[in-house]
């Protein structure tokens, strides 16, 4: 679900993702449920600071495995945070 702009309709969540893949190295130091849909946020020191993560599925699943050490991620920027594609052990 989107946020929605200036009395428009609501954005949906892949709109606000660009296409762009970037790839970095967190430590991720916790991880949490947010939907009943398998998305997770956690929070991460990358290279840029702390960033918000959210993943779904095996990137989720991998993320919240690892939590206080270090995970490789390929992702997207979003309004909202990073949002994780891939995830794996650095």
């Amino acid at each position: 679900m989107g946020k929605r702009a200036a009395g428009g309709p609501r954005v949906p969540f892949e709109m606000k993702c660009r296409d762009v893949l970037e790839t970095g190295i967190f430590k991720v130091l916790g991880a949490r449920l947010i939907k009943s849909d398998d998305t997770i946020r956690a929070y991460a020191v990358g290279p840029n600071g702390i960033a918000v993560l959210y993943a779904k599925d095996a990137a989720a699943w991998t993320i919240a495995a690892f939590v206080g050490r270090l995970v490789q991620i390929e992702y997207r920027r979003t309004e909202d945070g990073l949002f994780a594609v891939k995830a794996r052990p650095a």
